[in-house]
């Protein structure tokens, strides 16, 4: 990875270059595990002064997107290393994302209340009965669909779901990412959400 930097540098002391060093080595480990022809990676370092704060800017070009890290910091050292720590972060999000896509999750197990789990033991033969009675039909015009476990969705929390939502849409329902359950966002007459928790 070619490390580029412009504006105000100042030379940083051995201890510092050595830490730096490093630090560059880590971003570069999590860029160049992509497999080849993503091109050439490049970091490049945008020192800015005004009057006793620095400004650090480091941006890298990643998997077609750029990912910029901003620190401030009277001591030119400290805000490189916090614009880095912000880059680094950036590109694991962006490699969690790439790997994410297409992947189901785990697939988990149903909780059974404790009352219907008692109530199944006593009666097996009406447990039976009952899974093998045909459901009931819609109403003509309505129209139903099966979502399969196939085509689960990545877990989402409540803020992406408001992100996600269209405007035509009355209704989303989603899987928690904190609590793994299903919740339902609804779209109000008078333009505000309401969350049911599954």
């Amino acid at each position: 990875m070619q490390i580029l930097m412009t504006g105000k540098t100042q030379e940083f002391s051995a201890e510092q270059a050595k830490k730096l060093a490093a630090r560059y080595a880590k971003v570069s480990k999590l860029v160049d595990g992509r497999k080849e022809g993503d091109g050439e990676k490049g970091l490049h370092v945008i020192f800015s002064s005004q009057r006793h704060l620095t400004r650090a800017e480091a941006t890298l070009n990643y998997m077609h997107h750029s990912a910029v890290g901003h620190a401030t910091d009277a001591d030119p050292y400290k805000a490189l290393c916090g614009s880095l720590e912000k880059l680094e972060k950036q590109v694991v999000k962006l490699r969690t994302k790439w790997r994410d896509v297409g992947r189901n999750g785990h697939l988990a197990v149903p909780e059974v209340p404790v009352e219907k789990a008692k109530a199944a033991k006593k009666a097996p033969a009406a447990a039976k009965v009952a899974a093998k009675a045909p459901a009931p039909e819609a109403a003509e015009g309505t129209q139903v669909r099966r979502v399969t476990v196939g085509s689960r969705r990545k877990p989402m929390t409540a803020e992406e779901a408001l992100l996600t939502i269209r405007p035509r849409d009355l209704y989303l329902a989603y899987r928690d990412a904190d609590s793994d359950k299903i919740c339902v966002l609804i779209r109000r007459n008078d333009g505000e959400f309401d969350l049911i928790e599954g």
